[in-house]
């Protein structure tokens, strides 16, 4: 009896510490990151290290135009928005309902979406970047800031204004 007493007691140490790694790194982060934000003034991660916008950069944007009725704003924020529900939709119900579809086709539609916004934020990168928001440079960036130390070099907007 006192050897499981004991046991019991080792598998609750290990639960607690590996809790406590967890909770602690997930902490680091979100410091980490809230201090990036602050410093760099932008929610988005890839805009805030390498001042680029991703992929993603308009949908908050895009679902907030969206729930406001203006969809032509929606659209031009990012033109692929309405389809975050309905691939959640598809992944949870693939999940939990579909779980006989085959492993291969699943990997190729998720394939296929990713090779989707990719073409569509070349396409918005090759359009409208840097001029239009959201696919505008944050100079504010971590790179931004080092290229901006280490070579005297004061990157400014003045030098990407569209011609006239």
């Amino acid at each position: 009896m006192g050897k499981n007493r004991l046991s019991k007691s080792l598998m609750t140490v290990k639960l607690n510490s590996i809790g406590t790694r967890v909770s602690v790194t997930v902490a680091f982060v979100l410091c980490f990151y809230v201090l990036l934000s602050f410093f760099t003034k932008s929610l988005c991660l890839s805009r805030s290290l390498f001042g680029l916008p991703c992929p993603g950069c308009g949908l908050t944007r895009a679902w907030i135009s969206a729930f406001s009725l203006r969809w032509s704003d929606a659209f031009l924020y990012h033109p692929l928005f309405f389809l975050v529900p309905i691939l959640i939709a598809i992944y949870l119900s693939e999940r939990f309902y579909f779980k006989q579809v085959s492993i291969k086709s699943i990997k190729y539609f998720y394939l296929s979406l990713l090779f989707l916004f990719l073409a569509v934020y070349v396409m918005r990168m090759f359009l409208l970047f840097p001029h239009s928001a959201p696919m505008q440079i944050n100079f504010n960036s971590f790179l931004m800031r080092i290229i901006q130390a280490f070579t005297n070099y004061s990157i400014s907007t003045q030098a990407l204004k569209p011609p006239p």
